[in-house]
């Protein structure tokens, strides 16, 4: 006996039902397939999105160590500020220094000269 007369046999007994039946089964059994498909290929797409996963990560980690070390740079040019803001305070303070200096030195000349024109004068008359 041939599939063929197998199959001819078994339709000759089905009842129309049992064409309905069969029918749902097929389309059902198709849509598992299918389903059954996509599946797969996703399960077959998981290797390259986690490579893409794992690609993205390798990027920000590098622009977070990236990032660290603009901050320490920023950390290193807030701490050469401070500093600069302490000699400017001590530059100032000599400045300040050097101006009373010069002044006392500017009132002294004009002493010096002020005595030195009172001699003169005094040369002058005797």
């Amino acid at each position: 006996m041939t599939n063929s007369s197998f199959l001819t046999k078994l339709f000759e007994q089905m009842q129309p039902n049992d064409y309905v039946q069969l029918l749902i089964f097929l389309i059902i059994g198709g849509f598992l397939i299918i389903f059954n498909i996509v599946f797969v290929i996703k399960l077959l797409s998981i290797p390259d999105n986690v490579l893409k996963i794992k690609n993205a990560v390798n990027e920000i980690t590098s622009r977070v160590t990236k990032i660290e070390g603009d901050i320490k740079d920023l950390y290193r040019t807030a701490n050469s500020i401070e500093s600069l803001k302490g000699v400017m305070v001590e530059i100032a303070e000599i400045n300040k220094n050097t101006v009373s200096g010069s002044k006392q030195i500017i009132e002294q000349l004009i002493s010096i000269n002020k005595n030195l024109e009172k001699i003169n004068d005094k040369s002058i008359i005797k």
